[in-house]
Formats: C-alpha cells, structure tokens, sequence
C-alpha cells in the first residue's frame, strides 16, 4: 500500500531544498542482475525477517514502486524497461517498513543503473478522493499494523466480483490502492482530498467492468460511495518523473 507520497520518495531522490542531495536508506546487502530464463511469471516479497526479493521483473514494475509512480506520471522510460527482466536480492533490517524497502531499491537502481531524473509538475487528468454529501460510513482501525486489503470470502464471477477486508488503512492508502484493485474502472491516479487523517478498516465489494451487466452488484465508484466517499475526476497537477538517465544492466 502507498500514500499518495511519491514526493517524498523523490524529495529524497532529488535533494533538498537546498540543492545538497539528501542522504539515502541502502541495503545492507544486494544483488540485481538479468533474468534471461525467457518466463513470464514473477514474484515479489517483503518478509518480516528484512529480505526482498524480487524475481523476473521488469524493471518498469521495479521502477514504478521505487518511486511511487504509475504509467501516466514516469516519462522517458527507455524501451528495455518494458521487455528486459530482472532478479533482485536485498537485506533490510527485520520488520522495515514498506517505504525504507522502496528508498532501498530507488537507491539501488541510482548506483547499479546510474539512474537520474527529474521532477516536472504536470497538469493532468486524474481523480480526486472526497468525503461523500452524506458524510464518511468508515470505522476506526481496531489495531495497528500495515496498512493492507487482504480477499475475503470466494473471488470471481460466481461470487458477486471481488471482496477485500482493509484494515489499517488512511485515505491516502485507499488513493493509491484503487487503481491496482480495480484498474478497469479507476484508469488514473487518485489523490487523496477527504481532509481525513485517521486510520480505518472496511470492506470492498465490487464486480469487475467484465460482468458487471450479468451478476449485478457495485461498480467500484459504487463501492466507494459505500463508504461515504466519492472518486470525482477533476484537472490536478501532478509532480512527474522525467528519466534523464539510465543505464541498461549488461548481461553476466
């Protein structure tokens, strides 16, 4: 899960605002090389023992957590970012939190890819996240922990759709999270803009665009209107990662 954060993540990525590069989080061991098996299955992990492992990624999938961005705000991505995959090993400290795993790797992508951007602020079309007329329906977290939206019940078509029990969550990991849960209905970036700053754990039900005219049941627009929200999409200026340099990580 990720905040709407990715400048942060790029404020330590650019320096400050002072113009000195801000010290970055390292691995305290890694490996990344080319995967060359010729499959396209792949696996990610965090473990709670500190590990990441990532294996056969490509590296626009690498690039885009690292960072905290999506297809519409990363420019200049070379070709091989789409094609070429890699194996990547990192040693965290145990129980490191999602985003030191992420300054981890965008650390590892400068010093191993000799990666530099930018930042562009963009005006473009994305979806903001607001309390609904009626009000937020969400319930105070119960404990504490990761934010997360775990499948709850029987998945698919014959079930209603899709069903996810989140818990731990504030609005702004809802606004990132939306695009990956149901990407056929929220096709852009959502930023969070309820003026909420508690955590919270609810419930999604919604049915995919695929068979929605034949089970019935919410949309995903719906199933946030459930929760006293509303997705409305408006012009926003987004902060975009423009890719000056990179470089292609030669074959063992």
């Amino acid at each position: 899960m990720r905040k709407y954060r990715c400048c942060c993540a790029l404020f330590l990525l650019c320096g400050n605002a002072f113009g000195q590069p801000a010290p970055r989080q390292e691995f305290e061991a890694a490996v990344i090389k080319l995967n060359t098996s010729g499959q396209t299955d792949a696996s990610f992990k965090i473990l709670p023992s500190g590990l990441f492992s990532a294996t056969n990624i490509r590296m626009i999938d690498i690039f885009q957590f690292a960072f905290k961005v999506r297809d519409e705000t990363t420019v200049g991505a070379p070709g091989w970012f789409n094609t070429d995959r890699f194996d990547i090993t990192g040693r965290a400290q145990a129980n490191s939190k999602e985003d030191t795993f992420r300054e981890m790797l965008g650390t590892l992508l400068i010093q191993e890819l000799k990666l530099k951007v930018h930042i562009q602020p963009t005006e473009m079309s994305a979806y903001a996240l607001v309390v609904g007329k009626g009000g937020p329906k969400l319930q105070p977290a119960a404990g504490t922990g990761e934010p997360e939206c775990q499948p709850v019940g029987e998945q698919g078509a014959q079930f209603g759709g899709a069903h996810r029990a989140c818990t731990n969550l504030k609005m702004s990991d809802l606004a990132e999270a939306l695009p990956d849960l149901a990407r056929a209905y929220v096709d852009k970036t959502v930023v969070d803009q309820t003026g909420l700053t508690g955590s919270y754990d609810f419930r999604l039900d919604w049915a995919g665009r695929n068979i929605i005219d034949t089970v019935g049941g919410l949309t995903m627009f719906g199933a946030v209107e459930k929760l006293g929200l509303k997705l409305e999409e408006k012009k926003l200026t987004l902060p975009v990662v423009v890719i000056d340099h990179v470089e292609r990580l030669a074959q063992n």
